[in-house]
């Protein structure tokens, strides 16, 4: 049996009979709020149908259709009916795009449509677009720089996949999925930190110095002419030999050219002007692994390890 406070309800019935005419609203508006939480209570039976209430009373709220249109892409991919799956990723795009008319810069919205047509409605041009918006609205998440490696490395791209793994790994250091495609492309020769997409040269200017000709091997590089690529690395080092990024970008290009001691040639150049040069040692490694030589590799690896662990020290 519930016992009860006797002295709170003699004051209780005290203090109503003189003030009744004050309980009874006070009465209704408690029961009136009760009401409200027992309704909302009955629509609470899965995410879809909250969500979907929500968006009725809140449908100007960009957070709102983001959440709807989240619930929308997690019931497409886990629908095993074919027209019930466009039909929940259609509503998901319907959501999102909402979601971005309301609010244009928002993210995660820009993610999900994107993830709705890399997924279920393909739609290539469309995902890279939508991605691209989520990476300009929100710099620091990695999924989306992720994503685009997948899709870049599907069309065969993979110098493009390569930066974007690179992205990822970059502003999340523990994305273990964006780290182990970084490293299986690595093992064949890409590891990319400029994005190979946004080099664009004005082959009119007059002014071709150093920056000049480095931009231009890197949009060498991005057609796969290596060849092409070495000669201008190799002028923009002849007019400024300071630039770390040059030297790296040339023993890439000799990588991929599989000239494996001309590539270690260059990163031993590089250790002689910037000496704790950690994309030098890390080429090393894969060089001296892709002529065989695992013990020199295993040597490179273990500079490597030391620097980061000594960076890593300095933290804290």
């Amino acid at each position: 049996m519930i016992k009860t406070d006797i002295h709170f309800t003699t004051a209780l019935n005290e203090w109503l009979r003189p003030n009744m005419k004050f309980a009874l609203p006070l009465t209704l508006i408690f029961v009136l709020y009760s009401f409200k939480t027992v309704n909302r209570n009955m629509v609470w039976k899965d995410n879809l149908t909250l969500f979907s209430t929500d968006i009725k009373t809140g449908e100007n709220s960009a957070q709102n259709q983001r959440h709807l249109a989240n619930q929308y892409v997690y019931l497409a991919s886990n629908e095993k009916d074919s027209i019930k799956k466009i039909e929940y990723a259609k509503n998901a795009l319907d959501a999102s795009k909402q979601a971005l008319r309301i609010h244009p810069k928002f993210g995660e919205a820009d993610y999900l449509t994107a993830l709705v047509y890399q997924l279920i409605i393909p739609n290539t041009d469309s995902a890279i677009y939508y991605y691209n918006k989520a990476i300009a609205h929100a710099p620091g998440y990695a999924i989306p720089y992720y994503n685009l490696g997948i899709i870049y490395q599907n069309m065969g791209k993979n110098n493009v996949a390569s930066f974007y793994y690179n992205e990822a790994v970059k502003y999340n250091p523990e994305y273990l999925e964006a780290k182990a495609a970084a490293d299986n492309l690595r093992k064949v020769g890409f590891d990319v930190y400029i994005n190979p997409l946004s080099v664009a040269i004005d082959t009119t200017t007059t002014n071709k110095n150093n920056t000049y000709y480095f931009n231009l091997g890197n949009f060498y590089a991005s057609q796969n002419d290596y060849n092409n690529a070495i000669k201008s690395y190799l002028k923009s080092i002849e007019l400024n030999g300071n630039n770390e990024n040059v030297y790296i970008n040339l023993a890439n290009c000799y990588g991929m050219l599989k000239q494996y001691n001309k590539g270690i040639e260059v990163c031993n150049l590089i250790l002689s002007k910037f000496p704790n040069s950690k994309l030098a040692l890390k080429n090393l490694a894969i060089m001296y692994n892709m002529l065989g030589d695992a013990n020199k590799s295993n040597e490179y690896m273990d500079k490597l390890r030391k620097i980061e662990e000594g960076e890593s020290k300095n933290l804290y």
